[in-house]
């Protein structure tokens, strides 16, 4: 998920931004499954719903005149926690369990200080958004370990191998140009806008992936390990 770099963004017809509709279709697929799974899937349904409403927002907000770098912030005040309670979802040892909660310490660190003289409304907090891709880059990365080491199913039958590597996937791939988001929105916006581009790769496979998973664990369930 990224910002509106430019406000005018959401008002080009020319441009199709498909990040909704990949969010508002994973989410369809959690909530097909919502009555009958078990608390991580309550973890991803809450997260589905929070992306989409943001993926949303930048063209409700461009029609009254704003963009939604405010709305982006506030959810990076709450991603931390979210996805460590998906963490400790999926995740079958106690030790990652309880060590996942302690991610959160870090990445509050970096909040409160970006918080300070920040204008939450016109400025992105970068330093936020990279901790939290490399924490969960991590977090997920020890899932997967995890996973590998304890799972009774074969991973690639098993949900939560594929909930953890679609995060994985996308945090990891996003660390690059979260990092340079600032270097590059100085010196050349032009540039900045072409290269974030780049993230509707691994945003689109985040989300194509855990789509694939809901809607087939929901169809054939031959999807294990849920």
């Amino acid at each position: 998920m990224r910002p509106s770099l430019y406000l005018e963004k959401a008002r080009t017809i020319e441009i199709i931004d498909l990040k909704p509709f990949l969010t508002l279709v994973a989410l369809i697929g959690w909530c097909t499954l919502a009555k009958s799974q078990r608390k991580v899937w309550l973890a991803l349904g809450i997260h589905l719903l929070v992306v989409t409403v943001i993926e949303i927002s930048p063209f409700v907000e461009a029609y009254n005149g704003r963009h939604n770098l405010w709305i982006y912030n506030s959810y990076l005040t709450v991603q931390m926690p979210l996805l460590v309670w998906l963490v400790t979802s999926i995740a079958g040892s106690r030790l990652l369990q309880r060590v996942a909660v302690f991610f959160i310490v870090p990445s509050c660190v970096v909040l409160i200080a970006d918080l300070h003289g920040l204008d939450f409304q016109e400025e992105m907090m970068v330093p936020t958004a990279l901790v939290n891709c490399v924490l969960l880059s991590a977090l997920f990365t020890w899932v997967l370990f995890d996973l590998a080491q304890h799972a009774a199913d074969p991973l690639l039958r098993s949900a939560r191998f594929w909930i953890a590597f679609a995060h994985l996937l996308f945090f990891g791939c996003t660390i690059p140009l979260t990092g340079l988001f600032n270097y590059l929105m100085e010196r050349d916006l032009e540039l900045a806008e072409k290269l974030y581009v780049l993230n509707d790769i691994p945003y689109a496979l985040h989300y194509g992936i855990l789509t694939w998973a809901l809607f087939r664990t929901t169809r054939s369930r031959t999807l294990v390990g849920t």
